[in-house]
C-alpha cells in the first residue's frame, strides 16, 4: 500500500503530459457516480414504497361493483339482499360496501380540522373512506383503539349522503397529526370544510389513501355513510385465508343469480390493486436498473480502452523498466495507480455532480433528495470499478518481454 501511494506522484505528472484521455475518463467517471448514487437511490426508495403495507388484508381481500339496469331497482333492498347472501358463504370472513380502496387510484379526499372555526393552513388533508358497519371485517384492519362503526350510526342516501355529522375512524397516522398531544383519541370531534361535526369511534393502526401521489398517504379515514348510486358503491368482501381466489367466481355467480338484470364489473383482488398501481414504481425500476449497468459498463470500457492505449504507446518505457530490473507488480501497480487517479479525480467532480442532479430533480419530478449516504458508497464503487477494470491491461503489460516491449514499431 505504502508503494502504491509513492507512485502516485510521478504517475500523476505522467498523466499531465498526456492528459486528454484521462480528462474524459475522469468526467466519464464523474458522470457516472452521478446517475448511479441518484438511480440506486431512486430504485431503493421505490422498492420501499412498494413495501409498505396498505392496512387492508390484501392477501384475502376482493372486491367488485354491481350496477343495476333494470328500471325501477331499489339499491338499498339490493345491497341489503345481497350483503346477507355473500355473508352467509362458507369460506367468507365479512362483506361490506365502500367508494373506494386503498391505491386503487380513485376516490374521495378533503380536510379534516380540530375547530369549527377554520383559519387558513388549518387542519389535515385525509383520504375519505364512505362505508358501512362492517368495513373493519371486509377491510380487514386493526382496530387499536375505540370501535367500530355501529349499525344505527351509518347513513346512507343520495348525493348529500356525505354531508352532514357522522361517526368516523381514522387511520393512526392522522389521529396523530391531529391530536399530538397524545392521549385518547376516540369520543373526540373533528370538522369538515363547512364546520360538519365528525365524531371519532376509533383509530386503525394503519390505513393508506387510494392514490400513491397523494403527499399524505397514510392519513385516511373511514366515515359511516355512502351514496345509493352505483357508481360510488364498491362490494369488499374478505375470504378465509387461502379461499380467495376460488370464492371470487362464486361470489359473482352468487349475486348474477340473485339478480340477473345487472352487471358484476371489475372482480379484482386487493393485491392485484395494489400491484397495477405500482406497476410504474417497477417499470422504473427496471429502466433505472438497465441504465445502471449500461453506463457501468461502458466506464468499465472507458478505463480498459484507456489502459489498453496507454499499455501499447508505452512498450517501451515499460520494457525499458523491466530491463532495468522492475518486477511485474511493480508495472501493473503503476497502472493501478493511474486507474485511481483518474477515477478519484472524477469522483471528485463526482459528488458535486450529483447533488446537482439530485436537486434538479427534486424541483422538476418532486422526488426525496439524495441521501448523502448513497455518495461514498458510490465513490467506493468507483475505485473498485477502476481497478477492476484497469486488470486485464495492467497484466498484459506486465507480461510484456523487456526485450520485444524495447523494439521499435
Amino acid at each position: 500500500m505504502k508503494k502504491f501511494f509513492l507512485e502516485a506522484g510521478p504517475v500523476l505528472r505522467a498523466l499531465t503530459r498526456s492528459r486528454a484521455g484521462a480528462v474524459l475518463i475522469a468526467l466519464q467517471c464523474a458522470i457516472t457516480l452521478a446517475i448511479l448514487t441518484n438511480a440506486i437511490f431512486i430504485i431503493q426508495d421505490r422498492v420501499r414504497q412498494m413495501a409498505r403495507p396498505s392496512g387492508v388484508d390484501s392477501e384475502n381481500v376482493f372486491s367488485m361493483r354491481v350496477k343495476p339496469y333494470k328500471p325501477g331497482f331499489n339499491l338499498a333492498n339490493d345491497i341489503d339482499r345481497d350483503m346477507a347472501a355473500i355473508r352467509a358463504m362458507p369460506g367468507i370472513v365479512d362483506a361490506g360496501v365502500i367508494n373506494s380502496l386503498p391505491l386503487s387510484e380513485g376516490g374521495s379526499s378533503g380536510r379534516i380540522y380540530q375547530s369549527p372555526d377554520i383559519k387558513p393552513g388549518d387542519g389535515q388533508f385525509t383520504a375519505n373512506y364512505y362505508t358501512d358497519d362492517h368495513s373493519l371485517g371486509s377491510l380487514g384492519l386493526k382496530l387499536v383503539e375505540g370501535r367500530g362503526f355501529l349499525p344505527e350510526e351509518v347513513k346512507r342516501g343520495d348525493r348529500t349522503a356525505d354531508r352532514g355529522e357522522a361517526s368516523i375512524i381514522l387511520s393512526q397516522t392522522l389521529a396523530k397529526k391531529m391530536f399530538p398531544g397524545g392521549g385518547p383519541v376516540a369520543g373526540k370531534t373533528l370538522y369538515t370544510d363547512d364546520g360538519t361535526a365528525q365524531h371519532v369511534v376509533g383509530v386503525v393502526e394503519r390505513l393508506q389513501a387510494p392514490w400513491i401521489s397523494f403527499g399524505e398517504l397514510e392519513q385516511a379515514m373511514l366515515l359511516s355513510q355512502y351514496r345509493l348510486e352505483p357508481a360510488y358503491l364498491v362490494y369488499v368482501i374478505r375470504s378465509q385465508p387461502g379461499q380467495r381466489n376460488a370464492l371470487m367466481p362464486q361470489v359473482e355467480k352468487k349475486l348474477q343469480e340473485l339478480d340477473p338484470d345487472r352487471i358484476i364489473r371489475s372482480p379484482r383482488t386487493q393485491s392485484e390493486i395494489e400491484s397495477d398501481t405500482y406497476a410504474s414504481y417497477r417499470a422504473m425500476a427496471v429502466i433505472l436498473g438497465t441504465v445502471i449497468v449500461l453506463i457501468v459498463a461502458v466506464t468499465s470500457l472507458g478505463i480498459i480502452g484507456l489502459a489498453s492505449f496507454n499499455v501499447n504507446v508505452r512498450r517501451k518505457q515499460i520494457g525499458t523498466r523491466r530491463a532495468l530490473g522492475a518486477q511485474k507488480g511493480d508495472i501493473i501497480r503503476y497502472f493501478l495507480v493511474e486507474s485511481w487517479l483518474i477515477t478519484t479525480g472524477g469522483a471528485l467532480v463526482g459528488v458535486g455532480l450529483s447533488f446537482a442532479l439530485s436537486w434538479w430533480m427534486v424541483n422538476t419530478f418532486d422526488l426525496p433528495p439524495l441521501d448523502w449516504r448513497y455518495v461514498p458508497v458510490g465513490v467506493l464503487f468507483l475505485w473498485v470499478l477502476g481497478q477492476i477494470a484497469v486488470l486485464a491491461p495492467a497484466r498484459r503489460a506486465a507480461e510484456l518481454p523487456p526485450a520485444l516491449a524495447t523494439r521499435s514499431a
